[in-house]
């Protein structure tokens, strides 16, 4: 209950303010297709009883390109918000601001419907060889396996809003995997969308039995018009929220599942510490010397980049990667370096920062340093995090 109400509080306004600007969105180009249909009216016939109508086609796709980069960039503000960041609204707009993120949006938000129109064939193709109850049966399984794969890769746009460096197949693979553990929150808020979905279905206006004067008709299509733009308007921030209130909440579980992991593997190395009798060879055999590791990552988005996820990933001993001073201090430091590299104009040329700090952890010192580069407009960054240890007393 309290991640709903922090969804709400965090979320929820923001939602709704992007949802307005969306439909407007989409009353103009529906008002630019109609013009489009009347001065290029193109189609294309096919032999199975509908027309294809081109412009139609065209405009659908210019639509989905162009808004994909916002809605991906409204996950990530979100997700900033919930975890008590304050992001700017320009954020929003950050996946418009390179060609490989524009491109990449598009594909994540369609990564469902891809799969659904490679899987759906060849079970029709199976069912073809069907007949009576076996086709009812088959036609039953099909249905329940689109269902299954749309909700297999829902979460891909939310998690490529929190990681943007990743490929879409890792992603896609995670989508699944979250999926199969959290299946029954994705239901529940899909059931609650239905519902919606069905209510507002049954409380919309309709005037094709209107009888009456036509301008008593005119009058109450522009009236019915107004009531069906906010009614739609209300139900996609609802949806909207609902969506993503779902999506944060399967996130917050997984992370409390892996923090919950990290801590018993802890307590389970307290255990084997407290053994009765250990051979001081066998101690220095077994311990964890991993104090020095480079992690070399290429991003687009460097502001994106989780620089302590970054950190988790390196070779180095858990007594370094989880010493709290060491984390503030990078997260600090990288914010700072990400924010002034990204500030630049033009790249051409190359562009570098670099900044280091020191820490101190059982009488060993530790050097940690990040080196930020961008060769042009058109490579992306690379980032360079490096943990050094010397050991003092070795240096005396």
């Amino acid at each position: 209950m309290e991640k709903i109400k922090k969804s709400f509080t965090k979320a929820f306004l923001p939602i709704a303010v992007s949802a307005a600007a969306l439909v407007v969105f989409s009353k103009v180009f529906d008002f630019a297709e109609r013009i489009s249909e009347n001065y290029v009216p193109l189609r294309i016939s096919i032999h199975l009883g509908f027309n294809i109508y081109v412009n139609e086609l065209v405009f659908s796709l210019i639509v989905f390109l162009i808004v994909s980069p916002f809605y991906i960039g409204l996950y990530d503000f979100l997700f900033c918000r919930v975890s008590g960041k304050n992001p700017s609204v320009s954020d929003i707009f950050k996946f418009y601001r390179s060609p490989g993120k524009f491109f990449k949006s598009a594909v994540a938000r369609c990564v469902a419907e891809i799969a659904i129109m490679l899987i759906s064939p060849i079970f029709m193709f199976l069912m073809a060889f069907s007949s009576g109850g076996e086709a009812a049966i088959g036609a039953l399984i099909i249905i329940i396996i689109v269902i299954c794969i749309y909700f297999a890769f829902t979460l891909v746009p939310y998690i490529y809003a929190k990681n943007p460096s990743e490929g879409i197949v890792l992603i896609a693979e995670k989508s699944v995997k979250l999926f199969i553990k959290y299946f029954y929150v994705l239901i529940a808020a899909n059931v609650i969308i239905l519902v919606l979905d069905a209510v507002y279905l049954k409380f919309a206006p309709n005037n094709n039995l209107y009888q009456g004067r036509l301008e008593d008709y005119n009058a109450d299509v522009i009236y019915s018009n107004i009531l069906s733009g906010v009614g739609s308007w209300i139900l996609t921030v609802f949806t909207m929220w609902i969506s993503f209130t779902a999506v944060y909440i399967i996130f917050e579980k997984e992370d409390k599942h892996m923090l919950k992991e990290f801590f018993n593997r802890k307590n389970n190395d307290d255990i084997e510490e407290e053994a009765p009798f250990i051979e001081p060879y066998d101690f220095f055999i077994e311990a964890d010397e991993r104090f020095n590791d480079e992690k070399i990552i290429e991003t687009e988005d460097i502001r994106g980049v989780d620089i302590l996820a970054v950190l988790d990933e390196m070779e180095l001993a858990d007594d370094v990667k989880i010493d709290l001073a060491i984390r503030r201090k990078l997260k600090k430091m990288f914010e700072e370096l990400s924010f002034e590299i990204g500030e630049y104009v033009t790249y051409e040329g190359g562009r570098e920062i670099e900044n280091d700090f020191t820490e101190e952890i059982d009488e060993r010192e530790f050097e940690v340093s990040v080196e930020i580069t961008r060769n042009s407009d058109y490579e992306p960054f690379k980032l360079i995090l490096r943990v050094n240890a010397s050991d003092n007393d070795n240096e005396e």
